[in-house]
C-alpha cells in the first residue's frame, strides 16, 4: 500500500471526513437525539430555577433593560451569569467530546452504547473541570483590557451628548469611536481564534493517549506549533463551507415550499401540507446542525492524525484511522425492530402539527396602529405637534410620544436627553428651563418647511389629541436620582396631569423603567401601563403591566402565547417593512409601533378584504418562515406614497 503524503491534500482530507461521517452516522445520530433531548430537559429545569432565583432575589419574574446591569453586578447576578456561561460551555464541550468518544470506541471496535459513552463523558468532565475554569478566566482576562479601552473610548468620544445624536449625525468623533471599537473587536476575535487553533488537539490527545488535561494542553500547543496557518485555514474554511451549504439547502427548501403552497388551493389540503413542510423544515435544520458539529469533530481527528504523522508520533492509538467495520460495532438492522414504534410516534407528531397549524392559521385580530414618536419621522419632525396632526390625519389609533421634565418641572416631549440631534442645541434637558427649551427650533434642522417648530408640552399635546387620537406616553429617565433629589417624580407628575385632563381612558403609559410603571399603577390603577423591553432575563409575561412592548426582532411566539394567556396586549416596535408587518399580524401581535402608520393602515384594510383561503395562505407562509408576497410597486410604500396595493396574497 502506498503511503499517503502529509500534509494531506484538502480534497482528500474532506473526502476522508465525509467517509468517517458515513461510517459513524448511525451511532452519531442516536447520540445527537439523546443529547439534544437531555439538553432540552435540563434547559427547561434551568429556566424554572432561574425564574425562582429572580423572584427570590428581586421580587419580580424578570429583570429588563437598564436594570439588568444593576442586577448583574449583584452576587446573585454574578452567579446567574456564571451558571449560564458554564452551562453553555459545558454543553458545547460535551457534544464535541461525545462525537470524538464515539469515534474512538468505533476505532477500537468497542461496543457503542449510552452507558459507555456517559461514563466516558463523566470521567472526562472531571478531568477537564479545572481546565475549563482556567479557560473562562483567560477569556475574562483577554476581554477585560479590551472592554476597558472600549469604555474609555466611549467616555472620551461619545459622552458629551446623547448617543442618538452620534448615531444620527455621525460626527468625526463617532467615526473615530467606530474605528477604534472595530479594531478592539477584531483583536478579541483574533485572540480567540489563536487560542482555538492552538488548543484544537486537546480533546483527541486526552481521548486517544489518555493524558491528563494539563499535559494534553501542553501537547496540543507543541503539536500545533508551526502549523497555525494550515490548521486555521482548514478549520475556518470548513465552517464557511458549512454555512454556505446550510444557506443553500434552506433557501432551496423555501423555494420548494413556495411552489407547493401555490398548488394547495383548499384548506383541507393546506393544513396537512403545512404540517408536513414544518416537520421537514425542522428535520432539515436539525440535520444541518448535526452535520456541522459531527464533521467539525471528525475534521479535528483527521488533523490530529495528520500532525501525529508529520511529527513522528507513532502508536496504534495516537494515529486514529476509521475503517469500515460498522457491522461489527453497531448493527443498523437492529434498529428496524423499532420501526412500528417510530412510525406511531411520527404519526402522533404529525397529527399534533396538523392541529397546531389549524389553530395558528386562524383569523388574527384587528391590529392597532401606533405612530412612533408621532409618526412619519422622515416626513415631519418627531415628537412635534406636526407629527401628531399627521398621525391624526391618516387615522392612526395611537401616537407614541416621549416625555421628560425640564428643570422647572414642566413635562415636555423629546426622546433624547438633550436637543442636539433635533435642534443642534447642547445641554441636558433636565438642566434647562421651559423657556430655554422653547427657544430651540426643532423644525429647521429637519426641513425649512418646519422652521420655527417648537418643543411641545404634554398638556398641549393632550389638548390636540383629545377625542381624535390616543396617546402612548413613554416616560424617559436619564437622571432619575437627580430628579427625585429636586422633589420631582416624572411618573407621578404625568399621572397627575392625565388625571387633571381627564385623559385616563385615552392613553397608556409606557417605559423602560419597570419601577416607574409600578408607581403609575399604585397612584392610579385605571391608567394602563406597558413595559418596553429591549433585553430581559426571566419571564417578562409575568410583569404587573397591561401590555408588553417588545423589539420586533426579539419577539418570540412563546412570549406572544404566554402574554395572550395572561390577557396582556403585545406591541412590537419599531416596524416599517410591510412584510414584517404582515408576519406580526399573522403571529397575533395586537399593536404595531411604526414610523409609517399610513402603510400599516392600508395594509390592515387590504388584509381585512382578503378571502378566507387567502388569509390561510399568508398564515401558512409565516409558519414556514417565508416572506409575505408584496406587489413590486409597493417597494416605495414606506415613503408615504399613494394608495397602491400592498398585499399580493391571492391564491394561485
Amino acid at each position: 500500500m502506498a503511503i499517503r503524503s502529509f500534509p494531506e491534500p484538502l480534497i482528500s482530507l474532506a473526502s476522508g471526513v465525509l467517509g468517517d461521517f458515513r461510517r459513524l452516522f448511525v451511532p452519531l445520530a442516536w447520540f445527537e437525539l439523546v443529547f439534544k433531548g437531555v439538553v432540552a430537559l435540563l434547559g427547561f429545569a434551568g429556566g424554572a430555577g432561574l425564574l425562582a432565583i429572580l423572584m427570590e432575589s428581586t421580587g419580580t419574574s424578570a429583570v429588563t433593560n437598564t436594570d439588568i446591569v444593576e442586577f448583574l453586578l449583584t452576587p446573585v447576578g454574578v452567579l446567574v451569569v456564571a451558571m449560564l456561561g458554564l452551562s453553555t460551555l459545558l454543553g458545547t464541550v460535551l457534544e464535541h467530546l461525545g462525537v470524538m468518544a464515539i469515534a474512538a470506541r468505533f476505532q477500537r471496535r468497542l461496543k457503542i452504547d449510552a452507558l459507555g459513552i456517559t461514563r466516558i463523558l463523566g470521567s472526562l468532565l472531571l478531568r477537564l473541570s479545572r481546565l475549563e475554569a482556567a479557560g473562562l478566566a483567560l477569556l475574562a482576562l483577554t476581554a477585560a483590557p479590551l472592554a476597558l479601552l472600549g469604555g474609555l473610548t466611549y467616555a472620551a468620544l461619545l459622552s458629551a451628548h446623547d448617543i442618538n445624536y452620534y448615531l444620527a449625525d455621525r460626527p468625526p468623533s463617532f467615526i473615530a469611536a467606530v474605528i477604534i471599537g472595530g479594531l478592539l473587536g477584531a483583536i478579541f476575535l483574533v485572540a480567540i481564534a489563536f487560542v482555538y487553533v492552538r488548543t484544537v488537539l486537546l480533546f483527541p490527545i486526552i481521548l486517544y493517549e489518555d493524558q491528563p488535561a494539563w499535559p494534553a494542553l501542553r501537547e496540543s500547543l507543541n503539536r500545533t506549533r508551526g502549523a497555525f496557518r494550515r490548521l486555521g485555514t482548514i478549520l475556518l474554511g470548513w465552517q464557511i463551507a458549512g454555512v454556505l451549504l446550510s444557506t443553500a439547502l434552506v433557501s432551496g427548501f423555501a423555494v420548494i415550499a413556495e411552489l407547493l403552497l401555490h398548488i394547495a388551493a383548499r384548506f383541507w389540503v393546506l393544513v396537512p401540507l403545512v404540517a408536513l413542510l414544518l416537520a421537514l423544515h425542522a428535520i432539515l435544520l436539525a440535520a444541518l446542525s448535526f452535520l456541522l458539529v459531527a464533521t467539525h469533530c471528525l475534521l479535528i481527528l483527521r488533523l490530529y492524525r495528520e500532525r501525529n504523522l508529520a511529527l513522528g508520533v507513532v502508536g496504534p492509538e495516537s494515529v486514529p484511522m476509521l475503517t469500515d467495520h460498522s457491522r461489527d460495532t453497531f448493527e443498523i438492522a437492529s434498529l428496524l425492530r423499532y420501526w412500528k414504534l417510530g412510525a406511531l410516534a411520527s404519526l402522533a407528531v404529525f397529527v399534533s402539527l396538523c392541529i397546531s397549524v389549524s389553530q395558528r392559521c386562524g383569523t388574527p385580530g384587528n391590529v392597532i396602529v401606533t405612530a412612533h414618536r408621532g409618526g412619519f419621522s422622515k416626513v415631519v419632525p418627531e415628537n412635534s405637534k406636526s407629527a401628531i396632526r399627521k398621525a391624526i390625519e391618516v387615522g392612526a389609533d395611537y401616537a407614541e410620544i416621549d416625555v421628560q421634565e425640564t428643570a422647572d418641572g414642566v413635562i415636555i416631549l423629546n426622546h433624547d436627553s438633550d436637543l442636539m440631534r433635533v435642534a443642534g442645541v447642547p445641554g441636558e434637558i433636565s438642566a434647562m428651563t421651559l423657556d430655554k427649551v422653547r427657544g430651540a427650533d426643532i423644525g429647521s434642522k429637519f426641513s425649512s418647511a418646519f422652521a420655527g417648530e417648537k418643543v411641545p408640552t404634554l398638556a398641549e399635546v393632550i389638548a390636540l389629541a383629545r377625542e381624535r387620537i390616543k396617546l402612548e406616553i413613554e416616560l424617559k429617565y436619564y437622571d432619575r436620582e437627580g430628579e427625585q433629589a429636586k422633589g420631582r417624580n416624572l411618573a407621578v407628575d404625568v399621572v397627575r396631569l392625565v388625571e387633571r385632563e381627564h385623559f385616563e381612558s385615552q392613553c397608556i403609559v409606557s417605559s423602560l423603567n419597570y419601577e416607574a410603571l409600578l408607581e403609575v399603577r399604585r397612584y392610579n390603577p385605571r391608567i394602563h401601563t406597558a413595559a418596553i423591553v429591549t433585553l430581559a432575563i426571566g419571564d417578562i409575561d409575568r410583569l404587573d403591566v397591561d401590555a408588553l412592548c417588545v423589539n420586533a426582532e426579539s419577539l418570540s411566539d412563546r412570549l406572544i402565547c404566554a402574554a395572550r394567556a395572561r390577557h396582556k396586549d403585545v406591541q412590537a416596535w419599531t416596524v416599517d417593512d410591510p412584510r414584517q408587518m404582515i408576519k406580526l399580524i399573522e403571529r397575533g401581535v395586537s399593536n404595531i409601533v411604526t414610523n409609517v402608520p399610513d402603510v400599516l393602515i392600508r395594509l390592515r384594510a387590504e388584509f381585512a378584504g382578503l378571502s378566507h383561503i387567502e388569509r390561510r395562505l399568508l398564515a401558512a407562509r409565516y409558519l414556514l418562515g417565508l416572506e409575505p408576497e408584496l406587489v413590486d410597486r409597493a417597494s416605495d410604500e414606506t415613503a408615504g406614497g399613494g394608495g397602491r396595493s400592498i398585499l399580493n396574497g391571492r391564491a394561485q
